[in-house]
């Protein structure tokens, strides 16, 4: 039997959040129980830190951007895996990527994304991405707002839209059992990031950091330094090393280039209570057996919350509020998550179900 090509068409892989890396990690573990080894070969490409996937994801052949365009044949499958190609919360990077790619999506003889998000800030370009979304043969979302957008907002049909999970679930529980008995350093660990903050809003989170009685640290999913990042952020409000915030809360980052998975998750496991507007911080601290809350900061944090049955606050923010969360936080049933997990698998069996022999 010859091994089935898989392409693997997203290039935002190590760009430096973690998020990516456990997505990427859950889908290759349910692979792996879906077809049998050797019934395939797997083609990554990034336009960011090579080495840092090779050295986690050694069973993909990785290349660089500029690689890609010289690939001599295109595989019989375009798999996109993860994140949440339809959102415009975070500028119109991905919408731009992918109407960069269409030309070559149409060489392609199957094209799926698989444990995807929407967000319904995308109306305002609902034209565009319905363009996209309509290229695929088949879509796994992540939960039924995700498809409801899709089929609804963007006229995919449903024939071609199956509910699933975050396939960060199926690969998580395995990674977190290496760092989740960590001594839990600080009573608070904040992990947001500035794409919906305004000023206002993290002058409130300064209030509430400087007002904590816990130890508290600031947490990143993402280690680039970019001003609505989390570094960004923490250089904002501590742009000094006299800055009271930098003397009060120090910003914990994984080892995104050298490290192995569960080293991406050691920093949230050092908190005791994680206060997060970052979709994949509250799955992991979760999944961590952390105390958790929500700042909702767009629609796809409304669906994980609803999910794990956490406290959530909306914008705007208010050292009010933080105290709040810091308050009602609370741990997720293992078994609420355990059956997001199983979500997760079941539907990427389904989704690729007679795709891979």
């Amino acid at each position: 039997m010859i091994p089935a090509q898989i392409d693997l068409g997203f290039h935002f892989y190590g760009s430096g959040n973690i998020g990516d890396d456990l997505m990427l990690a859950g889908f290759l573990q349910g692979l792996k129980t879906i077809a049998p080894e050797g019934s395939y070969i797997l083609r990554g490409v990034s336009a960011f830190d090579l080495a840092s996937q090779r050295r986690r994801f050694p069973e993909i052949s990785w290349s660089s951007v500029d690689e890609m365009s010289r690939w001599s044949k295109n595989g019989e499958l375009w798999l996109g895996v993860g994140d949440t190609p339809f959102q415009i919360t975070s500028g119109p990077w991905f919408l731009e990527y992918l109407e960069a790619q269409r030309q070559r999506l149409s060489s392609y003889p199957r094209k799926l994304l698989l444990g995807v998000g929407a967000e319904s800030e995308i109306a305002t370009h609902k034209n565009s991405f319905s363009t996209i979304a309509n290229c695929f043969d088949l879509i796994l979302t992540r939960d039924r707002r995700s498809s409801h957008i899709l089929t609804e907002m963007l006229g995919v049909p449903q024939a071609r839209v199956i509910d699933g999970g975050d396939l960060a679930h199926i690969g998580i529980p395995d990674i977190a059992m290496a760092v989740e008995q960590m001594p839990r350093r600080y009573g608070i660990g904040l992990n947001v990031t500035v794409d919906t903050l305004s000023p206002p809003d993290l002058a409130q989170i300064k209030r509430f950091v400087l007002k904590c009685r816990e130890p508290i640290a600031f947490v990143a999913n993402d280690v680039r330094p970019y001003p609505n990042f989390e570094s960004g952020i923490y250089a904002t409000l501590a742009p000094w090393p006299w800055s009271p915030v930098r003397r009060k809360a120090p910003l914990l980052l994984p080892d995104y280039r050298k490290g192995l998975l569960h080293d991406l998750l050691k920093p949230l496991a050092h908190c005791e209570t994680v206060i997060s507007s970052r979709y994949h911080g509250l799955m992991a601290a979760a999944w961590l057996g952390r105390k958790v809350a929500a700042i909702v900061r767009s629609s796809k944090i409304g669906e994980i919350v609803e999910e794990m049955g956490i406290p959530v606050e909306q914008l705007p923010l208010s050292a009010e509020k933080l105290e709040r969360l810091q308050h009602d936080a609370c741990i997720v049933p293992r078994a609420t998550l355990e059956s997001h997990r199983v979500k997760a698998i079941l539907g990427l069996r389904v989704a690729l179900n007679g795709v891979l022999a």
